[in-house]
């Protein structure tokens, strides 16, 4: 009697330990049939740990609230072996509010590793018992059930300044939120895809969003600009802006059901809204419509060849920092382009140096707001020259065109002529008499080179890499390497395969994780997760490495397989009384200090000990 109680407490201590596979199933319930306005459950249930829920789309049903996350486990003991189940479930309170046949389509979760898809639900929904047959149940929100949310109470709208603009024209999208419920709080869920455009966000302020009130189908409700996106056409033809997802969190008034009392006064009195009435947190899903945008290409008549594709109404301005300097001194170009629309797209301008004059790269830099009025700003290109050469030199100006949208015709503006004189610097030398004009100074800074100087490195006449022993070195060692490579690559495969040999090599620092997770708890003194810890350390060290599985693992079955692997009686019993002693433990009274330390001791010692002996 005194053994079956030692095992029972043994099996109720490791059941977070013990599992058995099963199948696992997803399944949705609901109701075949419901009247119209009755609110009903929606369940989803998975006999399997979960993640990754993906609701299906509800649009035939209001939700009153979902999807509610639960889960339970049950245990069952058969022949002093534990299996233990899990349930989760996923609910959701759903309101029907017109009749017919309806369809809700499945749901997806992930579970194990893997993602399973649920059954779909047919629910018929039936006039309610007040209503004459065939009846239509009213679909205005004043009709609604108490909690449900409708496209009448809060919907999302998205504009265009612009529907017909030419390609590379600025046009500003906005996003409203029209509501007539408390709405707390917003996420942006999925932004919408901008093919055929180049996107610039605007940015406000959440906390001072522009509200005003407005009337859409004789109904007065509150609106919020929520985003506003500036969008320039990358091509001309029909483009679409997908619809914008958001989530919200809506209070909304849910009606409670009153006893009556009999007396028409007191039952009146007490029918106020006031009194039948409780807020709740609701959240519901808004998606905004699609926008169709005919965009027009741009004119191929009187198009400039210096245009780049710049779009909008800009400026230009030049400055140099000095004209009169000496030779090998640099001098500053700058130029700003100032504007609005596509300014960040501006990335080359025009210019003509002279020859003589050595150029870099130009250093570019922005300065771009985007505003509800749209994108503009300036765009700076600064250009350092050095001069090589005395002379008098002009700079030709520079030309920048951009097709202005409202006009309708392409621009080009001008930066002024600069005329520079350089003067001859010292130690520079004159390259000779011939020299007086600017075109002799092109051709010397053309034609002549200078001399290079050593040092210069030798070969052997007749030496060559290809066929040299370094040569066959470096080609072969590559070959070599990648067949090497395959052998150890074959060798894990067929190693990982045998996955009794992986576990068994596995179990011993597998086991000492546990064991030293389990020494943390012991040094803070936490008596029930250090022998938890300690128990499902020996308990998983014996599955690993005797190939036993947690759900056939007992007493029994543990010294039957160490009999077999020909371990000696005296070691299994004290494993045996090790394990019966971790149990008794956690449910004996009194200080476990004590107690703690010596299990913690002879696990260690009896891992050890089993290790040397089955090598």
């Amino acid at each position: 009697m005194k053994l079956k109680v030692q095992i029972s407490v043994l099996v109720l201590c490791l059941l977070p330990v013990f599992m058995m596979a099963s199948d696992i199933q997803f399944t949705a319930t609901a109701p075949a049939e419901v009247q119209a306005g009755q609110q009903f459950r929606l369940v989803y249930t998975i006999n399997a740990e979960a993640e990754n829920f993906i609701a299906p789309e509800i649009s035939d049903f209001a939700i009153i609230s979902g999807p509610n996350q639960s889960s339970s486990s049950s245990v069952q003991i058969i022949n002093r072996q534990a299996t233990r189940s899990f349930s989760y479930t996923f609910t959701y309170t759903l309101a029907a509010y017109k009749e017919g046949t309806f369809t809700i389509p499945a749901a997806r979760v992930r579970a194990g590793g893997k993602q399973y898809t649920s059954n779909s639900v047919t629910v018929k929904v039936k006039a309610s018992a007040g209503q004459p047959g065939g009846a239509q149940t009213p679909q205005d929100p004043q009709s609604q059930p108490s909690g449900a949310i409708t496209n009448r109470d809060v919907f999302l709208r998205a504009t265009v300044d612009k529907t017909n603009p030419f390609m590379g024209e600025q046009i500003v999208v906005t996003y409203r939120l029209y509501t007539r419920i408390p709405v707390s709080n917003y996420h942006i869920e999925q932004s919408p895809a901008h093919n055929g455009f180049w996107a610039e966000e605007i940015a406000r302020d959440r906390s001072r969003l522009t509200q005003y009130t407005d009337v859409v189908d004789g109904i007065q409700y509150t609106v919020a600009e929520i985003r506003q996106v500036a969008l320039f056409p990358q091509r001309s033809g029909n483009l679409r802006v997908e619809p914008l997802e958001m989530e919200i969190v809506a209070r909304v008034q849910q009606q409670t059901q009153r006893r009556r009392t009999g007396d028409p006064f007191f039952d009146s009195f007490f029918d106020d809204p006031f009194f039948g009435s409780r807020t709740q947190n609701v959240n519901h899903t808004l998606r905004s419509n699609a926008l169709n945008i005919n965009v027009k290409p741009l004119p191929v008549q009187n198009r400039p060849a210096e245009f780049s594709g710049a779009v909008g109404d800009f400026s230009m301005r030049a400055t140099v920092d000095r004209t009169e300097t000496t030779a090998n001194e640099p001098i500053t170009l700058r130029i700003v382009v100032t504007g609005k629309g596509n300014v960040r797209l501006i990335d080359r301008l025009n210019l003509q140096f002279p020859h003589t004059f050595e150029v870099y790269d130009p250093k570019i830099s922005s300065d771009i707001q985007a505003t509800q009025q749209g994108v503009s700003g300036s765009r700076t290109f600064e250009y350092l020259i050095i001069p090589r050469s005395a002379g008098t030199f002009t700079l030709k100006p520079a030309k920048f065109s951009y097709f202005h949208p409202v006009r309708g015709e392409y621009v080009t503006l001008n930066t002024p002529e600069f005329g520079f004189r350089i003067i001859r610097g010292e130690g520079m030398e004159l390259a000779g008499t011939a020299i007086g004009d600017q075109q002799a100074i092109q051709y010397i800074a053309s034609d002549i080179r200078f001399i290079r100087q050593g040092p210069f490195r030798l070969h052997l006449v007749g030496s060559y890499f290809f066929g040299s022993p370094k040569f066959y070195v470096l080609y072969f060692t590559p070959l070599v390497l990648f067949a090497l490579f395959l052998i150890l690559l074959r060798n894990h495969i067929k190693n990982s395969r045998d996955i009794v040999r992986v576990k068994n090599r596995r179990a011993t620092s597998v086991a000492r994780k546990r064991l030293k997770q389990a020494d943390e708890f012991l040094k803070l003194r936490i008596s029930d997760r250090f022998l938890n810890e300690l128990s499902q350390a020996l308990w998983g060290y014996l599955s690993d490495k005797f190939n036993i599985p947690l759900a056939e693992l007992s007493l029994d079955t543990v010294r039957l397989r160490l009999e077999k692997r020909s371990v000696s009686p005296d070691f299994i019993n004290e494993f045996i009384q090790l394990l019966e002693q971790c149990e008794f433990a956690r449910f004996a009274p009194g200080d476990k200090t004590e107690t703690m330390d010596i299990l913690y001791g002879n696990a260690l010692a009896l891992i050890t000990r089993i290790e040397k002996e089955l090598k």
